[in-house]
C-alpha cells in the first residue's frame, strides 16, 4: 500500500503541474515596460523638418517683452514611437554656452525662449544652435534625434 500511495501522490502533483503549466492564471496587475524605441524633433505646428543635416529656420518674431528686451517663445514638438511607450518622457539639450540668445527653459516639453539681438554681423544676422532630443524613460541609451535652429534677425547685407 505504500507504493500505491506515493505512486498516486505523484501522479496528482504531476497532473497538477501540467494542468496549472497548461491552464494557469495569468498574473494581473502586471504591465509590461515598453521603452521609446525612437525619437523626433517637429516643429511647432507638428511637421518633420526636412534636410541633411535638418535645420529649422525661423524669423524672429518678438511676442514677449521684459526689462525692456524683446524676446521670442517657440515650442518643439516630438514624434515618440512606439505610440504605447510606457513612460513617454523626453529630454531637449543643447551644447553648454553654444549661444546666449536661445535658450531651453523646459528640457522635458521643448520650450525655447529666444532674445533679441542687436549686435549681429550685418552680413550674418543667425544666431544657430544645436538641440538634442532623447528619450528619458530609463531605456536604451542612444535613442535620439538632433536638428540645428537657425534665427534669423534681419535680412543680410550683402557688401559689394
Amino acid at each position: 500500500m505504500k507504493k500505491g500511495v506515493v505512486i498516486l501522490v505523484a501522479c496528482i502533483t504531476f497532473f497538477a503541474i501540467v494542468f496549472v503549466a497548461l491552464f494557469g492564471v495569468a498574473p494581473s496587475n502586471i504591465i509590461p515596460t515598453v521603452y521609446i524605441e525612437s525619437v523626433e524633433i517637429l516643429d511647432m505646428e507638428r511637421n518633420k523638418i526636412n534636410g541633411n543635416p535638418r535645420q529649422l529656420l525661423l524669423n524672429f518674431n518678438p511676442d514677449v517683452e521684459k526689462d525692456g528686451v524683446k524676446y521670442m517663445q517657440y515650442f518643439l514638438n516630438a514624434d515618440i514611437l512606439p505610440l504605447d511607450s510606457t513612460l513617454r518622457k523626453v529630454y531637449y539639450s543643447a551644447p553648454e554656452g553654444s549661444t546666449e540668445y536661445v535658450q531651453i527653459t523646459n528640457h522635458s516639453n521643448g520650450a525655447l525662449l529666444i532674445k533679441e539681438c542687436n549686435d549681429y554681423p550685418l552680413d550674418a544676422p543667425y544666431a544657430n544652435i544645436s538641440i538634442t532630443l532623447s528619450a528619458d524613460d530609463g531605456g536604451q541609451a542612444g535613442v535620439k534625434d538632433e536638428i540645428f535652429l537657425t534665427v534669423k534677425y534681419a535680412e543680410p547685407i550683402i557688401f559689394g
